[in-house]
């Protein structure tokens, strides 16, 4: 349970939801139960020595771009909103935006379509005839404006199993803002309502309510009920969290994670993609730079959804490519997978810089000469390209505690060990590491110390402690016990005690 402070905000029935960081309370023993415990932060540790916390930049994947404008109505670019595994048909499913030129940001209507996948690699764009485009309905488009799909698994009704969060505007009305709708299949869409649920501007075109990024994190147990990320509208990008019963009554979204002074003058946050694993929430956060006009990812994280910290001293997790790659100045991330042992994160890329917006010379990012009379005189919006592209790291890989040649180690708090096995996920390919386990004042358990604990080798996400004499651990169940890992030349993930058969 955490205490937390307490600020106007998000009021829920019987409870508050908080708008600074949280203050944990760290109980004399945890119960961690089967969960898999990582170290992005101190939550489950009490120290470390000689141990580096290290954020590991994904690996992108050597078919990049995964997804490319090819047909006439994709324009140039194929960016991906959203990508998701459909449990039903074993497939991956991917609705993603197609532009034409990009000569403005006060572009025109975008077209949204969608496509299917085996292996989540390799993408298909099916016929649909949903929709007609130069005269035919022999192409992949779907005529709703879907941008951010769930997959509900709790919805009973079949015609709300998956439901969309999208940008749109009532031209007559001069606003834009949040769309709903909700589909059986995520092709056929029924809209819940003509307009915007909440606006962007007001009727005189000033800010108000929300911006036009959006990004859903679900259904949270936790809270009981939706939530989704969207951005705040206001001067300046940040990231805001809202939240609804029904899918369809959204609050005015909560400013959670701001810039601050440690980030370079100017920085925005263009949207975060969030998802939960391991009893965490994961946020991949699109960094922009007004003074580049370029975006990357970093990664934050937070132990309740609200109270949010940045990871790796704010670098990079996924960065833009080399000046002549498809992903050269623009990257944004979507909610990752998990896909058996790896993670895979799916971006949007462009090999072209963010358009000047009147915003970047309010922030003094650039000079104000700079700015064109009109925005759509920047000659390299013309000729970009917009692309599908896939990075990936092990599970539990965002975060590792790396050990060198000396030997480093750390200690948990105590906790109440279930299970009959520990699970370390490492690479201990150039090194080694061993598994102590330790009564709560910090005493080697009889049979458990260092002079019997089995040095392993290796990289393997499910590394089993092991004992001299094949130690059986059954006897520790329901006591409060410690680990000790000690390593050495080795990365550090995550550890898990679990049961037989566990495919944790």
């Amino acid at each position: 349970m955490l205490r937390l402070r307490l600020c106007a905000g998000l009021i829920l029935p019987g409870l508050f939801w908080a708008c600074t960081q949280p203050v944990p309370i760290v109980p004399p023993v945890l119960e961690i139960g089967h969960e898999t415990q990582v170290f992005v932060d101190d939550y489950v540790l009490e120290r470390t020595e000689a141990l580096e916390r290290r954020l590991n930049p994904l690996e992108k994947h050597a078919a990049n771009p995964v997804l490319s404008p090819q047909r006439p109505w994709e324009g140039r670019s194929t960016l991906p909103a959203t990508v998701l595994f459909d449990d039903s048909d074993r497939r991956f499913k991917m609705w993603y935006r197609c532009r034409d030129e990009l000569s403005s940001p006060r572009r025109g209507p975008d077209r949204w379509a969608y496509a299917v996948s085996s292996d989540g690699i390799a993408w298909e764009k099916p016929n649909l005839g949903l929709t007609s485009f130069a005269g035919s309905r022999r192409n992949n488009l779907i005529p709703y404006p879907v941008s951010r799909v769930l997959l509900d698994a709790n919805e009973t009704d079949p015609g709300r199993r998956f439901k969309a969060l999208g940008h749109g505007r009532i031209e007559a009305e001069g606003l834009a803002g949040l769309l709903v709708g909700f589909s059986p299949d995520g092709l056929r869409w029924t809209a819940h309502s003509a307009g915007p649920l909440l606006s962007e501007t007001k009727g005189d075109g000033t800010y108000a309510g929300i911006g036009d990024t959006h990004n859903i994190f679900g259904w949270d147990e936790r809270w009981d009920r939706y939530v989704a990320f969207l951005r705040p509208s206001r001067r300046y990008r940040d990231i805001g969290l809202s939240h609804s019963t029904d899918f369809t009554d959204w609050r005015l979204p909560n400013p959670v994670l701001t810039p601050d002074p440690a980030d370079p003058p100017g920085t925005q946050f263009y949207e975060m993609a969030v998802f939960r694993d391991r009893g965490v929430y994961w946020g991949l956060l699109s960094v922009y730079h007004p003074d580049s006009l370029m975006i990357d990812v970093q990664l934050a994280f937070s132990r309740d959804g609200v109270g949010w910290r940045r990871a790796g001293r704010r670098h990079p997790i996924l960065t833009y490519g080399l000046p002549d790659r498809f992903d050269s100045h623009q990257v944004r991330a979507l909610a990752p997978l998990v896909v058996g042992d790896e993670i895979r994160v799916y971006y949007a890329a462009e090999n072209r810089p963010h358009a000047l917006t009147s915003q970047d010379a309010t922030l003094l990012t650039h000079a104000v000469e700079a700015v064109p009379e009109t925005l759509a005189e920047q000659g390299w919006l013309r000729n970009g390209t917009g692309f599908g592209a896939l990075a990936r790291c092990r599970r539990d890989g965002f975060v590792s505690l790396d050990s060198g040649s000396s030997l480093g180690s750390l200690l948990t708090r105590p906790f109440t060990f279930r299970g009959d096995r520990v699970l370390i996920n490492a690479d201990a390919t150039r090194g080694e590491f061993w598994v102590e386990i330790l009564d709560p004042e910090g005493r080697p358990l009889e049979g458990f110390g260092e002079a019997d604990a089995v040095r392993i080798r290796g990289n393997s996400t499910r590394h089993t402690a092991e004992w001299k004499g094949g130690r059986d651990l059954s006897s520790l169940n329901g006591r409060a016990a410690r680990l000790r890992i000690c390593a050495t030349n080795s990365k550090l993930y995550s550890f898990t005690c679990a049961e037989a058969g566990s495919s944790k």
